[in-house]
């Protein structure tokens, strides 16, 4: 056995992931030089001789690369190899090759310990020179399926470029360009030398097409130099044919790469940390929700808003940031990964009505393990007063604070199917206290001493839901949850149920503090589908529509508004002329109701021209 090798095995990231760390993996960002984030624990491809501003089209190549021209920094390692923040090389003999890659559901410590085995590699490395992925076969030619996928222009422009400038590797180009087999990963250990030959190859090659690459037109996908993969193929299939003895292994798939971020109150104190979950279709209407608070907040207090997430975008992120940061308010995104926990997000929502964004506020406590209460909120609100006398609430002991929901006691009364399933399916004694779960107080010390999302999720497991986890945070908190007045969680009536009946079906205490809520309400909240942003004539709607126009996606409410009115319509619109003719009506009927004064009257009249 070679005693005491030294090996390097760089592992790529662009975003925050997971990360794979020992003395033989060192993770490496790449792009670093135009990132938005710089990962301080790890190294970057942004320092001496580097392409890390040239990422968007080399992507792990740029890793490779430093490496090559940074090679001392390293430690002048033996052996060299590369891998994916998500794709792996699994060096256990124990794991068994499969027609595709191996899917992992996350990285633990048993899959560190087994299929990155740091004594496995050694012992691969005392009989084989290299250590590649598996050798795939496909239906179709590596050159035909990278026509297909890529460019046809492309592959023949390299073989070009390697007979001219590569004649001793233009027989294997030839071979492989036929072959239904090979590698398709730029994924390798080998020794220095090697290394250092490959990288003269590949990178003198690439230079070259990047030249003569025609990338006008293409997206940001179809820039990236997906050839070097078969140029990878073409230098081990040369390798193989000299004689070194290359190693085949089986290749994983990480399904969640999701690092958790810890995160610390944004301020020492005098602060309301306030948390709300959204996806990205649903940003415009968050960004709203956010001028509205940021209105009505004082400079007295701190604002620490922290937004769950799922898909929102970096421009919208970044968007949502600069249109709501300011001294005393911050804004930050926890990102929240389906699989990231033991029993999975697709458990709670598969099958179910509605979005897996809904669910998140069960897993709050424990993902912002720093804080010790936290106000939520839903997006479809409207804040008009100070927040920050909501959350200084005293719960008196109880674990959350919440408001009764006025429009389901109203449902339950209404409906006697819904009432037995309160009693009998939830287990409520009293189901007159089922409260509204679209503003609540989180008391997380006690939550977490509870282990109440264990209690939750169990819940979740064995009773149907009527109203997303609404209805398992009734089961679980009935007698524990201090009641809020109602015009913290003033609920706009729903068109759809008719609210003059919900109002005459809700109990008599109910309806005064509902009442009281609706003339003076502290927060607006657009239940159900009648949302302001697609029915402008709503109830609240205008007062809505108010903080709407101050945000900087107010055109994009409107277009997708209009656009969704005219999906809607469109099997009864006949030809293009009355679709055009349509989409001006919406528009004069919305502006009819949004704007003021005169202009107001102006499109009053060109509304009522269409009628």
């Amino acid at each position: 056995m070679m005693a005491n090798k030294k090996i390097k095995i760089l592992v790529t990231y662009k975003s925050r992931h997971k990360i794979i760390k020992s003395d033989i993996f060192t993770p490496i960002q790449t792009g670093r030089a135009i990132a938005d984030e710089i990962f301080d624990e790890m190294i970057g491809d942004d320092t001496g001789d580097h392409i890390s501003n040239r990422n968007p089209y080399f992507c792990e190549m740029s890793a490779i690369y430093w490496a090559w021209k940074n090679y001392e920094q390293l430690g002048n390692p033996e052996y060299i190899g590369f891998m994916h923040y998500r794709r792996h090389l699994l060096f256990s003999p124990d794991i068994k090759f499969s027609n595709d890659v191996i899917k992992y559901k996350n990285i633990n410590d048993d899959y560190l310990n087994s299929a990155l085995s740091e004594h496995s590699i050694s012992q691969y490395l005392d009989r084989y020179d290299v250590l590649a992925g598996q050798y795939y076969t496909t239906d179709k030619t590596i050159e035909t399926q990278y026509a297909q996928h890529h460019s046809r222009k492309d592959f023949s422009i390299t073989e070009e470029i390697i007979k001219k400038d590569h004649p001793d590797y233009y027989h294997t180009f030839l071979k492989c360009k036929k072959s239904k087999s090979g590698y398709f990963l730029n994924m390798f250990v080998m020794p220095k030398q090697m290394f250092f030959e490959y990288c003269e190859f590949i990178f003198r090659a690439l230079f070259e097409c990047v030249n003569q690459f025609d990338m006008e037109g293409r997206d940001e996908y179809q820039r990236r130099l997906f050839i070097s993969e078969r140029l990878t193929n073409v230098f081990l299939e040369k390798k193989k044919q000299e004689g070194a003895r290359i190693k085949n292994l089986p290749v994983s798939f990480i399904q969640s790469t999701y690092s958790p971020v810890n995160l610390t109150p944004a301020f020492a104190n005098n602060s309301a940390p306030i948390v709300l979950s959204c996806s990205n279709e649903y940003v415009p209407y968050l960004l709203t929700c956010l001028y509205s608070l940021k209105e009505h907040s004082s400079t007295a207090h701190n604002y620490d808003i922290i937004i769950c997430e799922n898909s929102i975008t970096k421009s919208n992120k970044s968007m949502v940031k600069k249109h709501t940061e300011q001294e005393n308010i911050s804004v930050r995104f926890l990102t929240i990964d389906d699989s990231s926990f033991p029993d999975g997000l697709d458990d709670l929502y598969k099958g179910r009505h509605y979005s897996k964004e809904s669910f998140f506020r069960i897993y709050l406590p424990r993902l912002l393990s720093a804080y010790d209460k936290v106000l939520y909120l839903d997006a479809d609100i409207i804040i008009l007063s100070d927040v920050y006398d909501l959350y200084d609430t005293n719960l008196d002991g109880n674990t959350i604070g919440a408001c009764k929901d006025a429009i389901v006691n109203a449902i339950a009364n209404q409906t006697p199917k819904i009432k037995k399933y309160f009693i009998n399916d939830l287990g409520l004694k009293n189901h007159k206290n089922y409260f509204q779960a679209g503003v609540m107080l989180f008391d997380c010390r006690q939550f977490r001493k509870n282990d109440c999302e264990s209690k939750l999720l169990s819940i979740m497991k064995t009773v149907k839901v009527q109203f997303a986890d609404q209805c398992i945070l009734n089961a679980l908190f009935e007698g524990d949850v201090k009641f809020i007045d109602l015009s913290w969680n003033y609920e706009n009536e729903n068109i759809a149920h008719g609210p003059m009946n919900l109002i005459n079906d809700m109990d008599e205490s109910m309806l005064k503090q509902y009442f009281a809520a609706r003339k003076n309400p502290k927060i607006i909240h657009y239940i159900g589908g009648e949302k302001p942003w697609i029915y402008p004539d709503a109830n609240f709607a205008s007062i809505w529509w108010k903080y709407a126009r101050k945000a900087p996606i107010y055109e994009q409410i409107l277009l997708k508004m209009t656009l969704s009115h005219t999906h809607y319509q469109s099997h009864n619109l006949l030809n293009s002329r009355q679709t055009r003719s349509f989409v001006k009506y919406l528009r004069y009927k919305l502006l009819s109701k949004i704007t003021f004064g005169s202009t107001r009257e102006r499109y009053k009249r060109k509304y009522k021209s269409f009628k």
